[in-house]
């Protein structure tokens, strides 16, 4: 298989965000370019120059909105949405594009083809609220990156205590199963009025949820010089995000964040 490198990378990320920003813009679909991505538009006009991936969130029921007229739709050409509620998940808790002529390792193990992510945000009831559910999908994370280390590692050559751990810890449940529970807790008070929103589902490290009425307005924003949809308050969603969101991080920390390996099958 022949390895994808970085400007490639880049090219075909940008063609399947071409391909969902059409795809919403002919639906009716709102979305925003998010996390980096978006940090990239404002700080950089694009790409921040170390990352290697595209983000794009939507709030829970444009995300819903989106799945479904996504797969009434058979003609996608080489693009797949992988998700929860599409049935083929592969562990993964958010949504995921890919370009199904590609294929991507991490750590050895096969994964999708390469993709940019479609996180669906969520409500927020309180800081409270907020702070426990954050610090709880973090944990099923690392239990199901425990999961993921079975299939990468050979099981048998760890440490007797090791394999307690992990059998103790981890008898019966697959990354699929991890994935759901995730997305359960994410979406803890879906139907229900909330002043504030996230993307919960991420489990990454954030500073704090925004008021919902950031994701009620939107407006096209450059990125590598094509317009892509984002909210129009990118100051108090870059600033929820990241806090200093301006200031670049020192030199040590200006690496790849993704670690993975792409090629053309």
């Amino acid at each position: 298989m022949q390895e994808i490198q970085i400007q490639e990378l880049r090219q075909l990320q940008m063609q399947i965000l071409d391909y969902v920003d059409s795809f919403c813009r002919v639906h009716g679909i709102n979305y925003t370019i998010s996390g980096g991505t978006l940090l990239g538009a404002v700080r950089h006009g694009g790409y921040i120059p170390w990352d290697d991936d595209i983000d794009i969130q939507m709030l829970r029921e444009e995300y819903e909105r989106f799945t479904t007229l996504w797969n009434k739709d058979s003609n996608h050409e080489y693009y797949e949405l992988v998700n929860i509620e599409s049935g083929n998940n592969m562990g993964y808790p958010i949504g995921k594009v890919h370009d199904t002529r590609t294929i991507t390792y991490v750590d050895g193990v096969p994964r999708t083809g390469v993709f940019i992510d479609v996180f669906p945000v969520d409500k927020v009831l309180d800081m409270e609220d907020f702070i426990k559910r954050h610090k709880e999908i973090r944990s099923l994370y690392k239990r199901q990156f425990q999961v993921f280390a079975l299939q990468r590692d050979n099981f048998y050559q760890r440490s007797f205590m090791k394999r307690l751990y992990l059998r103790l810890f981890h008898p019966h449940k697959t990354r699929e199963q991890f994935a759901v529970e995730i997305n359960q807790l994410a979406q803890k008070y879906k139907g229900i009025e909330c002043p504030l929103v996230y993307e919960m589902i991420a489990g990454k490290k954030c500073k704090a949820p925004m008021p919902i009425s950031v994701f009620l307005s939107y407006s096209d924003i450059k990125f590598e010089n094509r317009l892509y949809m984002a909210v129009k308050d990118t100051h108090t969603y870059l600033n929820a995000t990241f806090g200093d969101y301006m200031q670049l991080p020192p030199k040590e920390e200006q690496k790849k964040t993704h670690e993975f390996l792409a090629y053309w099958k």
